[in-house]
């Protein structure tokens, strides 16, 4: 079982960093590097596993015996033969095709990410499907539909081949649509239908104004904060637009089980950098709890100054953690284009609320670990030190009385009958 004490403050670091997601695990007892959402070791058939970076897993000469995909061993619980959820099998599959590797994997959706082709299934079907890959390309069996292969083009890249052979109620094709380096990604709402929503997704193209929105939201990360730009346009990471609902004004979602996968809707530059960014880091969460436990007792459950009901106490961890990320984001995006004085509200409120969340988490039965004892210590010095800046700005009284809307937001909160927090309207 790998050793993890020592990484305490390698994991902390990697919780925020703002380059490229250099998240640290441990396998084998050696640190790996995971580039993308995921680490693999390639198994040599002269013996021992070596860690390995997905690059070089792609660039690596076939006739290996095979890949051993990370697996989170927790502590005290040792290691488990299963991959860990948060691994992509379908990029996973491209790079077997790359590297001459064989790979089989059962999975819930199919969607190439570094290829841009998706298999969208008869509209309600939610069967799993059976990846298996090679270096002569792909062949997807999709449960009940039948048999789909893919062709292996330039650099690895599968192709849908001319006389590429697509079973009844089964649409493949290619759904990319790359903007200033971002994949947008039409997935449908069988994959929407994975996170359990309501949400749907664009069947179309970018319009006009939601390309320009892009292109001016770009413009700003590219200009204050290149390296998470940067993560938006790794491989391994796709964007699904979402179509307008009535009545609401903004959506985002992300989900355990799609690592690469933000669901945001694309409206104004500001909202689209705040929602992708929100999303992106509750996936980052979810990747790095899934190497190094920050909760013993995940399911406790809390109050949260962002909620009228309880939550667990990892939603309210995530909660903070997310917000701790779009306030350093915003904070250098203000530091180049000055805010107006909603957006001093906005973040001074993100602000207190993550100074009361963070109170209730120590206070909660969530048990931190020893590595959420450090992510969660980062974030409470980080908080103090942003408040002090923001108060300059807005006001002592307006953080007094963000205080106390919190504070009695909580005094009625947790009942059947509790309201939603006025100050986040």
């Amino acid at each position: 079982m790998p050793q993890v004490d020592d990484s305490v403050q390698t994991v902390a670091d990697s919780a925020f960093a703002l380059g490229p997601d250099k998240l640290i695990s441990l396998l084998e007892g050696e640190r790996l590097e995971a580039d993308a959402s995921v680490a693999a070791a390639l198994a040599h058939t002269d013996g021992g596993p070596r860690t390995t970076s997905l690059p070089e897993l792609v660039n690596a000469a076939p006739g290996r015996a095979g890949i051993h995909f990370e697996t989170a061993a927790r502590a005290g619980q040792g290691g488990t033969d299963e991959p860990s959820p948060r691994v992509d099998p379908a990029f996973l599959a491209e790079v077997a095709c790359a590297s001459g590797v064989p790979y089989a994997r059962e999975v819930a959706h199919v969607h190439f990410p570094s290829s841009g082709i998706t298999l969208l299934p008869a509209q309600g079907t939610r069967q799993k499907s059976l990846i298996e890959a090679g270096p002569e390309g792909v062949r997807v069996t999709m449960r009940g539909a039948g048999t789909v292969h893919l062709g292996v083009g330039a650099e690895g890249r599968l192709l849908l081949a001319d006389d590429t052979s697509v079973p009844s109620g089964v649409e493949a094709r290619i759904t990319d649509e790359l903007v200033d380096g971002l994949r947008f990604v039409t997935h449908g709402t069988a994959i929407a239908a994975v996170a359990g929503t309501d949400v749907t997704p664009l069947s179309a193209r970018l319009s006009p104004s939601e390309l320009a929105c892009v292109h001016e939201a770009v413009r700003v990360l590219d200009r204050t904060a290149p390296e998470f730009l940067e993560q938006l346009r790794s491989p391994g990471f796709s964007i699904v637009p979402l179509a307008g609902r009535p009545g609401v004004a903004r959506q985002s979602l992300s989900h355990r089980q799609l690592p690469g996968v933000v669901f945001a809707s694309v409206t104004s530059p500001g909202e689209f950098i705040d929602l992708v960014c929100h999303e992106f880091h509750h996936l980052r969460l979810f990747t790095l709890d899934a190497a190094f436990p920050l909760l013993a007792n995940p399911s406790a459950g809390v109050l949260s100054p962002w909620r009228s009901q309880r939550r667990t106490a990892e939603g309210l961890l995530h909660a903070i953690y997310v917000f701790a990320q779009l306030s350093a984001l915003f904070g250098r995006i203000f530091d180049t284009y000055p805010a107006a004085e909603a957006g001093n509200q906005r973040v001074a409120t993100w602000l207190v609320c993550m100074s009361v969340g963070l109170e209730l988490l120590r206070e909660c039965d969530g048990q931190l670990t020893e590595h959420g004892d450090a992510v969660v210590s980062r974030m409470e010095a980080d908080t103090s030190e942003s408040l002090r800046g923001i108060e300059k700005l807005v006001g002592a009284s307006v953080i007094a009385r963000l205080r106390t809307e919190v504070a009695a937001h909580l005094a009625q909160a947790g009942n059947a009958d509790s309201r939603a927090p006025r100050y986040l309207f």
